[in-house]
Parts: structure tokens; C-alpha cells; sequence
């Protein structure tokens, strides 16, 4: 009995202690898991503190340009990629891209608000060249236009869109980002993909700067210009920069050629920065939009996606 007794003791014993050490081990994962997501939220601050400091480097770099030069290029400080910087625990890198290298879908319609015939050509240009319909030039008119009449040919109003399922109204007013471009009848998500890279949504209608501009838009810009020639246009403005518009216009391969400059510039006023910071496992990501304002650098928007 004795020995019964000793036996059911130490089973007790034991229980005890397996009990014991499932809580501590229990408690000791809670904790290491609440210690985890306290570094995680710090550190993910701590990374976004570091893109917050991109924006400032990236500001400065912006004002020092606009005290020095009455051109933008790709020969310029703000156009190279600041380099992954280490810092304590990671890295932050950031770049800054001219959104007026690209054609602004904005400038269909004039400080007016009529449309802008010249800008809506280049644009069905550039729908061309990228082998896309050109219909969807008309449909984006249609889109930021007040009025509920489609452009002729290839148009689309409120009436189209509220057969769709599920139905929407045009925006009528400006695009206010690029993916809106999807909205349009005629996008799919292929051709939206093809053209994103090329169009920009800016709050004003700008024109293209052609230091800094791409060929497909260039082809656009200039109707009888061929893809060489873009080419060796381009090549000269990242190697040296045109300092003035006229200094493009004179380029012998523009010789005899009529060209609006209307939708031509050699200075940028709207710059996109891509800021991205690692620590540890953390990553924090910062897009903003810059206006180059007379009173100073502005920030318009700012998003903490990758993508603007």
C-alpha cells in the first residue's frame, strides 16, 4: 500500500511539473511574440522615419536645381538614383523621376476647359505607336470633359458606362491619378500596362520636357519625326541637356520639319520620388508628387505604396 501510495505521488510529481513547464513555455512564447511585434513596430517606424528623411534630401536637391538652372536634365544632380545608404540595422535608397518626361493626360483639355486638338493628335499618336486603339485618346477626353456629348469618333459619355456592369459615370473633371486611366471603356488591363509607363496625371496641363522625355512620346510630340531620329535626339539631350527650346529646334534633324512647340519645354516643374528603407525585416516605401513652385518645393500627394 505504502508503495502504491509513493508511486501515485510521484505520477503527481511529475503531472505537476509537465504542467508547469507547458505554461512557462506557453508564456515564454507569448512573450517572445509580443516582443517580436514591438521590434516589428519599431522598426517599421524607424523605416519609415528613413523615407521621411528621403523626401527631405530629395526637396533640397529640388530647390538647389531651381537656384542654378533654368533647364531640366538628365545631366542634373536630382536625376541620379541616390544609392542604397547603409544606416543602423538596414538601408534607404530613393529616386527622383520628372512626371513632365511624360505626356500628360491632363492637357487634353485647355486652362479653359475646351478641348485641346493638338494634344489629343499626339495622343492618338503615341495610341498608335504603342498598338493600341486610338479611340481611347477621344474616350479619355470624354472622361475630364464637363459636357455629356461624346467626341466623335470613338467617344464614350455617361450613357455607355451606366450599361456596363457594374455601371459608372465619367469622372468630368481631371484625372486625378494614372490607374484611373483604367476606367475607360476601351482599357484592359494589357493595354493599360503597356501604356502606363508614358502618361502622367498632373493637376494642370503641362508640357513635355524633351530632356527627359522617352521616343514613343517624342514620336508623339513630332509627327513626321522617325524612331532614329527620336533616338539621336534623346541621346544628345541626356549627354549634354538642351539648355533652351530653341536649342532643340535647331537640330539639324528637325530641318524642315513643322513642329507646334505648344507641347514642348526644356523645364520640369512636377517630380515623383520613389523612397524605399529596409531595417531588419521591416520595409517602408514613400511615393510623393512635388510641385516646383515660385514660393517653394511642395509636396501634392504622398502615398506608402511603391506605386503612385
Amino acid at each position: 500500500m505504502k508503495s502504491a501510495q509513493q508511486g501515485v505521488a510521484l505520477l503527481t510529481a511529475l503531472l505537476v511539473v509537465a504542467l508547469a513547464t507547458i505554461a512557462a513555455t506557453a508564456l515564454l512564447k507569448q512573450q517572445y511574440l509580443h516582443i517580436r511585434r514591438s521590434a516589428n513596430v519599431l522598426q517599421g517606424q524607424q523605416a519609415h522615419n528613413y523615407v521621411q528623411g528621403a523626401e527631405i534630401w530629395a526637396r533640397q536637391i529640388l530647390r538647389r536645381d531651381a537656384k542654378r538652372h533654368q533647364y531640366d536634365a538628365l545631366t542634373e544632380n536630382w536625376a541620379f538614383k541616390l544609392p542604397p545608404s547603409f544606416i543602423p540595422g538596414g538601408s534607404v535608397q530613393g529616386e527622383l523621376e520628372d512626371l513632365q518626361g511624360r505626356f500628360n493626360l491632363n492637357t487634353l483639355l485647355t486652362t479653359e476647359g475646351e478641348p485641346n486638338d493638338i494634344a489629343l493628335k499626339a495622343l492618338q499618336r503615341l495610341l498608335d505607336y504603342l498598338e493600341l486603339p486610338t479611340e481611347l485618346a477621344a474616350q479619355a477626353l470624354d472622361w475630364i470633359d464637363a459636357d455629356q456629348t461624346p467626341y466623335i469618333p470613338g467617344g464614350a459619355e455617361d450613357l455607355d458606362y451606366m450599361r456596363l456592369q457594374p455601371a459608372y459615370r465619367c469622372a468630368n473633371r481631371l484625372f486625378a491619378s494614372p490607374s484611373e486611366v483604367r476606367l475607360l471603356l476601351g482599357m484592359d488591363n494589357e493595354s493599360y500596362q503597356r501604356l502606363a509607363p508614358y502618361i502622367t496625371t498632373l493637376p494642370q496641363p503641362t508640357a513635355v520636357n524633351v530632356n527627359t522625355s522617352s521616343v514613343p512620346v517624342l514620336l508623339a510630340l513630332i509627327e513626321d519625326l522617325t524612331e532614329r531620329q527620336a533616338e539621336t535626339l534623346l541621346d544628345t539631350a541626356q549627354k549634354k541637356g538642351f539648355k533652351q527650346l530653341q536649342n532643340f529646334m535647331d537640330e539639324e534633324l528637325l530641318a524642315n520639319m513643322s513642329i507646334d512647340t505648344s507641347l514642348l519645354s526644356i523645364k520640369s516643374d512636377f517630380f515623383l520620388l520613389r523612397a524605399q528603407a529596409n531595417i531588419d525585416r521591416s520595409q517602408a516605401y514613400l511615393t510623393s508628387l512635388f510641385y516646383r513652385s515660385p514660393q517653394g518645393i511642395l509636396v501634392l500627394t504622398r502615398s506608402r505604396s511603391e506605386v503612385w
